[in-house]
């Protein structure tokens, strides 16, 4: 038992170490580094602040104002609904939506992302209309609210769904603990694991916080089998402590 409490504290340190190392990256990059004034407020809806660049052409705002109402209504009834399945009360925290129409150097290919540290998600400007990237992103502020030691419910499973997926369908044991880089491999192995073991897509075998964002994204389109169901215990296990 304090073998695996061991495992997990070292794997939990990983995991925001990797965070924070993707964040740093990121803000040098320039692509999202915000301060509020440097920010316009388009809209207030269901909770949710959507800001602006205060340079953007005024004749965007209107259209990304028109995106943002449907996105917000999509992001909060798909959330609303998951949370009432789940008997979940819809957390009363709310992160700051930020969409950006500036072109910066770096990291063009994220659609989105979360940042822990300003409670903001940045929407890439090549994604405004597409509500499944803030669904994404607003999955992965969910898993922020939920205190570490039951975020290694998700980690325990990401492990043992790598470690069966080698086992079973490559036939032989790995030492990885997630599929995040090109080496080795990895891109096929994602897709053959997410397929293996009915995923939601590859970007779910990526590693345990894709694997979290995915499950929450994709809740009702993912096919009822023993192992999925197991899955989704696991999920209903972490949002309870929300």
């Amino acid at each position: 038992m304090l073998k695996k409490r061991r495992e997990l504290f070292v794997e939990r340190q990983e995991r925001n170490r990797l965070r924070k190392a993707r964040m740093a990256q990121i803000d040098n990059s320039g692509r999202y580094h915000h301060a509020k004034k440097d920010m316009t407020l388009i809209l207030e809806k269901r909770g949710f602040r959507v800001y602006i660049d205060k340079d953007t052409d005024p004749e965007l705002l209107d259209y990304v104002k028109h995106l943002s109402i449907g996105c917000i209504n999509k992001l909060y009834d798909h959330f609303k609904d998951l949370f009432k399945k789940n008997m979940v009360k819809i957390p009363k925290n709310v992160p700051v939506l930020v969409t950006s129409f500036k072109k910066y150097k770096g990291n063009e290919k994220n659609s989105g992302i979360y940042d822990p540290n300003t409670k903001m998600i940045y929407i890439n400007e090549h994604h405004v209309d597409n509500h499944t990237v803030w669904i994404h992103e607003y999955a992965h502020f969910i898993s922020y609210l939920v205190p570490d030691r039951f975020v290694d419910y998700a980690i325990e499973e990401y492990k043992k769904m790598l470690s069966d997926y080698f086992e079973y369908y490559v036939q032989k044991k790995t030492k990885r603990k997630n599929l995040e880089t090109r080496r080795h491999n990895n891109e096929m192995h994602r897709e053959q694991m997410a397929k293996y073991l009915g995923l939601p897509s590859e970007y779910s075998s990526t590693n345990s916080d894709e694997f979290f964002a995915e499950m929450l994204e994709n809740w009702d389109n993912i096919p009822t089998n023993k192992l999925t169901f197991k899955l989704k215990q696991t999920i209903r296990k972490i949002l309870m402590r929300l």
